[in-house]
């Protein structure tokens, strides 16, 4: 049986991108999978049964058919930007017929129940979306948007970054499709020994392994009031923050030393001296290299 989290279900795959972030209530998987080329019969194989939801995000048009517990679903051409649903528990099997490039994201019910814990206690038993429904979301469509942005464009899929998104991600489906009424919630600031806490964790944080989880847990709150709380006291996300904090750092370097820009990339955290370049080039409206000539002039 295919494994569901990396969509092994879909043999025939030009390009296979599998990436995760781990929460405090599960893991949280997307993986991108495209094809270049059109079939007329491309099945995918039987999928492992399994609690859990697949939310298949496409990035470009794509066509075929659908069959749910063995009778055929009618469905129409599913444009990019929009996504579909299917509930693992239910044994569904398509015909993958013209070219696509998805984005399929793995979500356990055990998670998006497990975050709903944090806040309102109200559990999700599926979400009220018909399979093979097409849905165009504008929240799915910048999530899924930046999900890819983080791993494709080279940010090495920074953990902050990813369980941001998928915390976003899970809350958003369960609030608007969950069929449950959502709580009117909104987090405090940090207290603050906590926003010391918080500032302290991340800026000790020398490379990218840095999670939402391990910042959460050193505050001594949940990941999803955390993020909200942190928000409010800073106005901006954890992730924001710390790119911020770090580029600073390298506007430092850059003009007060002369080490290499790779070697300012690797002692601000970044993993990719190639990203770093673009980030700073798109922060600062100027390359590394240039900005240090300039401090020279």
């Amino acid at each position: 049986m295919a494994h569901n989290e990396s969509s092994d279900f879909i043999r025939e795959a030009d390009n296979r991108q599998v990436f995760a972030a781990q929460l405090q209530r599960g893991r949280f998987t997307a993986a991108r999978i495209s094809v270049g080329f059109a079939a007329d019969d491309r099945l995918t194989d039987p999928h492992a049964l399994e609690d859990a939801f697949l939310i298949a995000y496409q990035n470009r048009d794509y066509a075929g058919d659908l069959w749910v517990d063995g009778a055929h679903v009618p469905t129409q051409m599913m444009p990019g930007g929009s996504f579909t649903f299917y509930d693992y528990r239910r044994q569904w099997q398509a015909n993958l017929r013209s070219e696509f490039d998805c984005l399929n994201f793995h979500l356990p019910r055990s998670l998006i129940n497990g975050l709903l814990e944090e806040e309102d206690g109200t559990a999700v038993e599926t979400l009220v979306l018909a399979p093979g429904q097409n849905v165009s979301d504008l929240t799915v469509t910048s999530l899924s948007q930046a999900m890819l942005a983080a791993v494709v464009q080279d940010q090495g899929g920074s953990p902050l970054l990813l369980d941001q998104i998928a915390l976003a991600f899970c809350t958003h489906l369960a609030a608007t499709y969950g069929n449950r009424q959502q709580r009117i919630f909104a987090a405090s600031r940090l207290a603050p020994w906590q926003e010391r806490v918080a500032l302290e964790f991340l800026a000790a944080s020398e490379d990218d392994a840095v999670s939402i989880k391990a910042a959460a847990d050193h505050c001594r709150l949940s990941q999803t009031y955390f993020v909200r709380a942190f928000k409010r006291s800073f106005h901006m996300t954890p992730h924001q923050w710390l790119m911020r904090r770090r580029l600073e750092k390298a506007r430092d370097l850059l003009k007060n030393t002369t080490l290499p820009v790779s070697e300012v990339s690797r002692l601000c955290g970044f993993a990719d001296a190639a990203y770093f370049s673009r980030l700073f080039q798109s922060r600062m409206g100027i390359s590394p290299s240039a900005y240090r000539r300039r401090c020279q002039e």
